[in-house]
């Protein structure tokens, strides 16, 4: 191997290699050799991967030993997510040949299947830095690590965002990765045009600006579903409030406990050592109920009429949902936190959005007081319990097909805490929004226009 594999190195060499100590050009050998094995080909014609690989990286002048150890790295630790979730048929498959490949000769396949991106030529070090870069951000949302996740993604797309996006879409797709890391691609664009959706509906550069993400999300074809509309010490004793408690309940991860009582205020204690960490105050009347959001982030509280969200780490108030005419006998986050039902003595439950505390539809059909409202398991549901007698079970969401630049739109404004938008005529963002609002009744628009 080494007596073709000098020459070539001093070939393709730029002057930074005549002057490296002779340790660092063995370096570069030994990290040439590691790559070269990745190179399409290579099991055929190694002394074709070889000159291929150093054409490249003259070519791209980037033979630095930095530069090399850097690539040489990234596919020796491999792509452990990647392999282990892609569907494509060259990674995972049935087939007997497949599953008795070795991971070297799958990297392989991918570093093949990213040489050219949407009909772009890709170098190998830009596609190993994309590969690692997908193969992390899959790791953390399989463990569902979203934050992290977010923030990562953040830091990815710092130069050009519709680019990179892009890029991630396009390679997801290729390698049949699972549809929710497309969903979280497609929802991270959608809370960036929720920072200012009223300014960018309107603004004559949207169109440019997702039209790439679009293409690769399927285009106009109707292809994406929107949804619409522990541990405990024994004997250890809470002791604070001055009335009787009406409810307890513990934090998704069990290390808090919230209760609700008599004297007005609700409180957030420290389940190993019952002390309180937090003292809720601000009612009128008895605390009805409170429960943790299921991140233990946020807290709702009921009471009075009005339910009150605040957070659970500084015991700071956040919203107060304000809309109900009798007091509030109950509230409840749905399983991923994102909404809140609360039931009252005025006869209706009503569904609010947890992040702006804006309510977003209301439950009526019982003819006395709702004592109670939670959501199902899958959070598909609602059931309802009041003092006619009957108990209710109400399906919040319809599951309409829309198209891409519909389905980012709609989850911007979702995100975006605008009750309704502002259109310009013949604007691309209102030409989108018009169409997803033909779908449905005229007076149930998802996207309410002023």
């Amino acid at each position: 191997m080494n007596k073709f594999l000098l020459p070539l190195i001093l070939l393709a060499s730029t002057g930074t290699l005549w002057l490296s100590p002779t340790n660092q050009r063995q370096q570069f050998n030994k990290d040439l050799a590691v790559l070269a094995q990745y190179m399409p080909g290579f099991s055929k014609n190694p002394k074709t991967a070889y000159n291929q690989l150093l054409q490249e990286i003259y070519q791209d002048k980037t033979a630095n030993i930095p530069a090399m150890q850097s690539i040489s790295k990234d596919l020796t630790k491999g792509f452990p997510n990647i392999l282990a979730y892609s569907k494509a048929p060259c990674i995972n498959d049935n087939d007997s040949e497949v599953k008795q490949r070795s991971n070297v000769s799958k990297i392989r396949s991918l570093l093949e299947l990213t040489r050219t991106i949407d009909g772009e030529p890709v170098p190998t070090q830009v596609a190993t830095k994309l590969l690692r870069s997908i193969d992390s951000l899959l790791g953390l949302l399989q463990n569902k690590k979203i934050t992290e996740c977010n923030t990562q993604l953040s830091a990815l797309l710092q130069v050009d965002p519709t680019k990179e996006l892009s890029r991630f879409l396009y390679v997801a797709g290729l390698l049949r990765l699972p549809k929710k890391f497309i969903h979280f691609l497609t929802d991270y664009v959608s809370q960036q045009l929720a920072q200012n959706l009223q300014g960018q509906i309107n603004n004559p550069q949207l169109q440019a600006q997702i039209e790439p993400l679009i293409r690769l999300l399927g285009n106009d074809a109707d292809a994406h579903t929107i949804q619409h509309s522990t541990k405990i010490k024994k004997g250890l004793t809470l002791q604070g409030h001055k009335k009787p408690l009406i409810s307890a309940a513990f934090s998704h991860h069990g290390n808090k406990i919230v209760t609700a009582s008599w004297d007005t205020t609700a409180k957030i204690w420290n389940t190993e050592t019952g002390a309180c960490i937090h003292t809720l105050k601000g009612r009128r009347g008895p605390i009805n109920s409170a429960f943790f959001s299921p991140d233990g982030t946020k807290l709702i509280t009921a009471s009075d009429d009005t339910a009150k969200i605040w957070d659970a780490q500084t015991g700071q108030l956040l919203h107060t949902l304000q809309d109900h005419t009798s007091a509030v006998g109950s509230a409840n986050f749905s399983p991923d936190g994102k909404l809140i039902i609360t039931a009252s003595l005025d006869k209706t439950a009503k569904i609010w959005n947890t992040e702006t505390g804006t309510c977003i539809h209301t439950l009526q059909g019982h003819k006395k007081y709702v004592e109670s409202a939670t959501f199902s398991p899958d959070g598909k549901l609602i059931v309802t319990a009041s003092d006619d007698c009957t108990a209710k079970i109400w399906e919040i969401f319809d599951k309409s097909k829309v198209t891409a630049a519909e389905y980012l739109l709609y989850h911007a404004f979702i995100n975006s805490g605008l009750q309704a938008v502002q259109l310009i005529d013949g604007s691309y963002g209102a030409q989108i929004i018009n169409q997803l609002n033909s779908r449905f009744p005229e007076d149930q628009p998802l996207i309410p226009v002023l």
